[in-house]
C-alpha cells in the first residue's frame, strides 16, 4: 500500500513537470516582437508602425550629418517571419540605441538601406539562429 502511494505521487510529479516543460517550450516559441520607441529621452523621435503580424516599419529618428539615430526602450524581434525595416534612405550610418535595461532578442530580419548599421544595447544582445541583418544592399 505504501509503495503504491509513492508511485502515485511520483507519477503526478512527473506529469506536472512534463506539462510545465511543454508549456514553457511553446511560450518561448510563440513569443512575438516587442519594439518600443524611447519616449523618455530626447534622443530621437522614432516611430514604429506595425504593418501586420510581426512586420514593422520604423521611421523618424534623429538625423545628424549623414547619420541617423533611432532610440528604443525595448527592441525584441522574434517569432515567425518577424522583420523590422528602417526608413533610412540616403543615410551612411544607421545607429540603433537601446536605452532600456533589458537584453534585446533578435531572431528575425532587420532591414536597412544605410551603408553601415550599428545596433547598440549595453544590457546585451541575443542573436538567434533566424536572425538576418540586411543593410546597404548586403545580406
Amino acid at each position: 500500500m505504501i509503495c503504491l502511494k509513492y508511485n502515485f505521487i511520483l507519477a503526478i510529479s512527473v506529469s506536472f513537470f512534463l506539462q510545465l516543460v511543454v508549456v514553457d517550450y511553446f511560450l518561448v516559441r510563440i513569443s512575438y516582437a516587442t519594439i518600443e520607441p524611447d519616449i523618455v529621452s530626447c534622443h530621437s523621435s522614432t516611430t514604429v508602425t506595425d504593418i501586420k503580424d510581426n512586420t514593422y516599419n520604423i521611421s523618424g529618428g534623429k538625423e545628424f550629418s549623414n547619420n541617423k539615430l533611432f532610440a528604443f526602450e525595448k527592441f525584441n524581434l522574434k517569432g515567425t517571419n518577424a522583420s523590422a525595416t528602417f526608413e533610412d534612405h540616403g543615410i551612411s550610418n544607421t545607429i540603433v540605441k537601446i536605452f532600456g535595461n533589458n537584453i534585446s532578442h533578435i531572431d528575425g530580419a532587420i532591414n536597412s538601406s544605410a551603408a553601415n548599421f550599428f545596433f547598440i544595447n549595453p544590457a546585451g544582445i541575443f542573436i538567434g539562429q533566424n536572425a538576418e541583418f540586411n543593410y546597404g544592399g548586403k545580406t
